[in-house]
């Protein structure tokens, strides 16, 4: 659908709400919950990359290439696995799509919408919002706002929260009135 576009599933969080399993393998309706996410991106973008520190042969066979975090920033949460998807595509270009891997209702429609935003917003960052406010890991990001912008970011934030990079480059919501489909599962008793 969009050229130049990179989706990058996020697989590389501890999991602590979920007693450190990989989230990403987790049973939801009978399929591992990034296989969700992944059947309503993969027609969507050029490639699939997926950022996780465990488990690689797994993720490897779902996606067209799994990266971990990188020195200096490992373990600090979403903003690695943007740094790690610069750090290793030093030639990418266009747009990133960026995904959790436990947002398994998550609508064609919705990424669409995240989508076509750019095509009349190229320079800023496009994020979903409901009701209950901003979903900062369903978002489009400007691929060149990324490798000038992230790591002099990291170099000097108080904290690694998404939402104040976001700030930082600009960020337009992208208002989604489907609060279910963006169902986050965080314990093993959600799924």
């Amino acid at each position: 659908m969009n050229k130049n576009l990179t989706a990058l599933i996020l697989a590389g969080g501890k999991a602590q709400r979920m007693g450190g399993l990989d989230k990403g393998q987790q049973l939801y309706k009978g399929r591992p919950l990034v296989e969700h996410v992944l059947g309503v991106t993969k027609s969507l973008v050029d490639s699939v990359v997926i950022s996780t520190n465990q488990n690689f042969d797994f993720y490897s066979a779902l996606a067209d290439d799994v990266i971990e975090d990188v020195d200096p920033w490992i373990s600090i949460g979403p903003l690695a696995g943007l740094y790690a998807l610069v750090h290793e595509y030093t030639d990418l270009r266009g747009h990133v799509l960026l995904l959790p891997c436990d947002t398994p209702c998550i609508s064609k429609e919705a990424l669409m919408a995240l989508i076509s935003s750019t095509e009349s917003n190229e320079s800023k960052v496009s994020c979903l919002k409901t009701e209950s406010g901003w979903q900062p890991l369903h978002a489009v990001i400007p691929v060149e706002k990324l490798q000038i912008h992230l790591p002099e970011y990291l170099e000097h934030a108080q904290h690694y929260g998404v939402m104040g990079f976001y700030h930082h480059l600009g960020c337009l919501p992208i208002n989604w009135s489907n609060q279910t489909e963006l169902l986050n599962i965080n314990r093993l008793d959600e799924l």
